[in-house]
């Protein structure tokens, strides 16, 4: 998380499913980095959900997976994740592919 900030890209992190969209409701993020593990609202309910909503019609998805084999990412893709990435993985793995997804938001200075 610490590395991310480092990076310039800002976050938010949940809990569960349910609370992410609430948070996303509030302020729509550009990349959404998903757990594939997610507990309440599961992940592929949650990607399903986005991509149905106007509202995040055009943000990024990436999945964090238990593995990188097709079969595991495919239920992911099917339901609209842009990118899957199997764990473990690096922070600077996850940064890469935040910023390859548009997502990062560099902190402005005041």
């Amino acid at each position: 998380v610490t590395y991310l900030k480092d990076k310039g890209i800002t976050h938010r992190v949940a809990e569960n499913g349910s609370e992410a969209l609430a948070l996303a409701l509030a302020d729509p993020p550009r990349v959404w980095a998903i757990d594939a593990q997610l507990p309440g609202l599961d992940s592929l309910a949650l990607i399903q959900r986005l991509r149905q909503d106007p509202h995040f019609g055009l943000c990024g998805i990436l999945v964090l997976v238990s593995g990188a084999t097709a079969a595991i990412q495919e239920p992911y893709r099917t339901a609209g994740a842009d990118l899957c990435l199997g764990q473990p993985l690096s922070m600077q793995k996850l940064a890469t592919a935040i910023e390859r997804l548009g997502g990062a938001t560099p902190d402005t200075p005041d």
